[in-house]
């Protein structure tokens, strides 16, 4: 796959073969701009789209086990998105903490 070749070369995710992508795949990448996703939604900042990803209706997932990545970055003031995504179930049915820095105190509580 895509994937494996991508590893065992030691690529960055720059070197992505697009072609291989369903017609639904997408691939943003932290330097795109006004990327337009197969839907139509355009992703007007790569980086921005990357530390919020966790946060959007294409997240959306059984298990999450953040591990890493942005501190904080479920807080207090997007829990909610969190709690309730566009269908108004949650984005995630178990969060597992991989580590613990990726959700705030107040966070954790509200979802607990």
């Amino acid at each position: 796959s895509e994937l494996t070749r991508l590893a065992k070369s030691r690529k960055m995710i720059n070197e992505f073969d697009p072609s291989k992508l369903s017609c639904d795949g997408f691939l943003v990448l932290l330097s795109d701009k006004d990327k337009p996703l197969p839907d139509g939604t355009v992703v007007e900042n790569g980086m921005t789209f990357r530390n919020n990803f966790h946060l959007t209706r294409y997240a959306s997932a059984d298990f999450f086990v953040p591990c890493g990545g942005r501190p904080e970055s479920i807080n207090i003031n997007n829990v909610e998105v969190v709690l309730r995504s566009e269908n108004g179930a949650p984005l995630y049915k178990y969060i597992v903490e991989g580590a613990n820095l990726f959700l705030t105190q107040e966070a954790r509580l509200k979802l607990e």
